[in-house]
C-alpha cells in the first residue's frame, strides 16, 4: 500500500465538485490495484464511488456477442478483487465488463 498522504494534500481536493466519482485503473496487474487504492484515497474525505472497469478485448474476427466464457470469468474475478480492495477502504466500488475489439492490438490500419 502507498503511505497516507499529507493533510496538506487532500485540502486542495475539498469542495472540487459536487458528487464525488473517481475511477481507478483495473487490469488485474499489481500496478492496477495500486492504482485503485490510490483512487480511494484521493475519494476517501468525499465519500466518493469507485467505478471499474476492465474491458474484455474480443477478436475483431468474432461479433462483439461472442461467447468468450474464461475470459469473462477472468474479468469478472479482476472486477471482484477491485471492489474487495475499495471495500476494504470503507468506500462503495461499482465494478463493469465491457466489451471491444481493435483496442490498441495493431492488427488494423492505423491501429
Amino acid at each position: 500500500m502507498f503511505p497516507e498522504p499529507s493533510p496538506s494534500g487532500s485540502e486542495g481536493q475539498k469542495g472540487r465538485r459536487g458528487d464525488q466519482e473517481d475511477f481507478g485503473p483495473h487490469f488485474g496487474a499489481l500496478y492496477s490495484e495500486r492504482g485503485i487504492e490510490l483512487a480511494c484515497r484521493l475519494g476517501e474525505e468525499q465519500k466518493a464511488e469507485i467505478y471499474l472497469v476492465t474491458v474484455l478485448e474480443v477478436p475483431r474476427t468474432l461479433p462483439l456477442e461472442a461467447p468468450m466464457p474464461e475470459a469473462e470469468a477472468n474479468a469478472k474475478d479482476i472486477i471482484k478483487r477491485g471492489e474487495e480492495i475499495v471495500s476494504l477502504r470503507g468506500l462503495v466500488g461499482k465494478g463493469e465488463v465491457k466489451r471491444g475489439s481493435g483496442c490498441g492490438g495493431g492488427d488494423h490500419p492505423g491501429g
